[in-house]
């Protein structure tokens, strides 16, 4: 399903970026040039004034995000390229992009702006950190009371203890590492912020900020829930809204053909259908009501000259509101603001959103940039219009345990011996042969050497099964050794594949490859 051209690098150190990153102003070059002869009318509104919009919501947006974090606001400036990803403890290759805007837009005098997409759901509350000497492969330190899945904009922290105490949960856990990672430091910008915000995930998006800028990387910040209160975002909502029929008739055509073309057969892969009935129309949308934690899916149903904005919860609608069909989607307030819920857009919309309205050029990692090949065919049909180009970027690092970890090669060997040992006993006897065994040995070469007719073929293939299971008593011990070593290899394989992850969080990472990663793009 994935272009061979977005595979994560498997070379420690290793960077991906597609096109090169040397080509990437000639890219941006190149969309601000078709974003500039884009000449349609969106929801009634010609798309340069959609776009200008939405860089007036944006600044907006970037002010209000710089004054609660406390930090210095500078302008924005075109070229502005974007990247994005949930406000969790991602991976170095994650990380990567944010520094690989940083040093372009660095290049180019624009800006780099990162979305932290806080409106997906945080898949734990745990941390895991990984062990070097033990049958388990992490350590789970929880960062308070368990909780169900929520959105990361709704994760408080309840334990202001609990929550302090993991650093030294992970002093511990780390002690024995062959290195000095980055997380102490991070931490206790972490706890800096415990009295400007109680969103364990906002701690983390703060502290990495701090410690990035600390090391000469300075990206603008937004958070999602911040930029859907925007005029924009409630204008873009309004639109589809009044579109919603067809939108998801092209929606879920385009999904279907994508399946067939990609042999995906799962109903919920790359993305779920939206619902699309002769009544209930689902848009491309989430919905919650404040003080709640459970995503429902945004749908509308026509009533008379009147429109209900639904919440639907699998079988379960929640009216919203009403709207009135005769407002013109120019008007953003054909979403009433202090309704009491959240709207969020799903996935594809967030890309189509930035990348068509906002960016100079978007930075995808590796899933992301499989999800926008359906996120351009979509718009293509949509809206006539064809969706600037992406970037994707990405790196490999690996913790440096301080050995060269097992690799597969060395497992294939061990059951090629494991093969041999079964089918060609005679290559694993000791020497001298005693008289039984050299006897058998002789007797199987002459069967070998000695021409047959197809009539006495199975006659042959029984006499030399025959010397193979009797010969295949003398090896039967080292058999057991190369299973037991098998075992020993396997286990240490699948842990050493753990430890050895691109996986972790870059916290847990010495702050000297990281910056090493860095200068990658310089």
């Amino acid at each position: 399903m994935s272009n061979p051209r977005w595979r994560a690098p498997s070379e420690d150190g290793a960077v991906l970026c597609v096109p090169e990153y040397h080509q990437l102003p000639n890219l941006v070059a190149q969309n601000q040039q078709a974003i500039s002869d884009i000449n349609v009318s969106i929801g009634g509104r010609p798309y340069h004034e959609a776009r200008q919009l939405a860089w007036e919501s944006l600044q907006q947006t970037t002010t209000q995000w710089a004054e609660w974090a406390g930090v210095a606001q500078t302008p924005l400036r075109r070229p502005l390229l974007m990247t994005g990803h949930q406000p969790e403890l991602y991976h170095p290759g994650v990380w990567a992009k944010n520094v690989g805007i940083h040093l372009l837009t660095h290049q180019l005098a624009g800006s780099g702006l990162n979305l932290n997409v806080d409106s997906d759901v945080s898949k734990t509350t745990n941390l895991k950190v990984p062990i070097s000497q033990t049958e388990k492969h992490d350590q789970q330190l929880a960062y308070g009371p368990p909780h169900p899945p929520l959105p990361y904009e709704d994760w408080q922290c309840h334990d202001e203890t609990a929550f302090a105490q993991v650093s030294e949960h992970i002093a511990e856990a780390s002690r024995k590492w062959p290195w000095k990672p980055v997380f102490p430091e991070f931490w206790k910008g972490v706890l800096q912020q415990t009295k400007r915000t109680s969103n364990i995930p906002n701690r983390w998006l703060l502290a990495r900020h701090q410690w990035e800028r600390q090391h000469e990387i300075a990206n603008h910040e937004i958070l999602m829930s911040q930029w859907c209160t925007t005029p924009f975002f409630r204008w873009l909502l309004s639109v589809f809204i009044a579109d919603a029929d067809h939108f998801a008739s092209v929606y879920n055509q385009e999904l279907e053909r994508y399946r067939k073309e990609h042999r995906i057969r799962s109903a919920n892969h790359p993305v779920a259908d939206l619902k699309h009935s002769t009544d209930l129309v689902e848009l491309p949308f989430w919905a919650w009501q404040e003080g709640t934690h459970q995503r429902c899916r945004l749908c509308i149903r026509k009533q008379n000259n009147a429109l209900e904005l639904i919440a639907l919860q699998g079988a379960h609608e929640t009216l919203i509101t009403n709207l009135s069909s005769g407002l013109s989607t120019q008007d953003s307030a054909l979403i009433p603001e202090h309704l009491g819920w959240k709207f969020r857009p799903k996935a594809l919309i967030t890309s189509m959103m930035f990348r068509l309205f906002v960016a100079d050029l978007f930075v995808h990692g590796i899933g992301g940039a499989v999800y926008d090949e359906l996120t351009d065919r979509i718009f293509q049909r949509f809206w006539k219009v064809k969706l600037p180009s992406f970037a994707v970027m990405t790196a490999t690092l690996r913790l440096p345990w301080g050995y060269v970890p097992l690799r597969e090669p060395q497992i294939r060997e061990v059951k090629h011996d494991l093969r041999t040992l079964h089918w060609n006993p005679d290559r694993w006897l000791k020497t001298p042969y005693t008289p039984e065994e050299q006897a058998l040995i002789q007797q199987k070469m002459r069967l070998l050497l000695q021409p047959t007719t197809p009539e006495k073929l199975k006659a042959r293939h029984d006499q030399l099964q025959n010397i193979r299971e009797t010969l295949h008593h003398s090896v039967e011990p080292l058999e057991q050794k190369k299973y037991q070593q098998l075992d020993q290899l396997q286990h240490q394989l699948k842990h050493d594949d753990h430890l050895f992850s691109r996986e972790h969080p870059w916290v847990f990472y010495p702050q000297e490859l990281l910056l090493k990663l860095r200068d990658r793009f310089a």
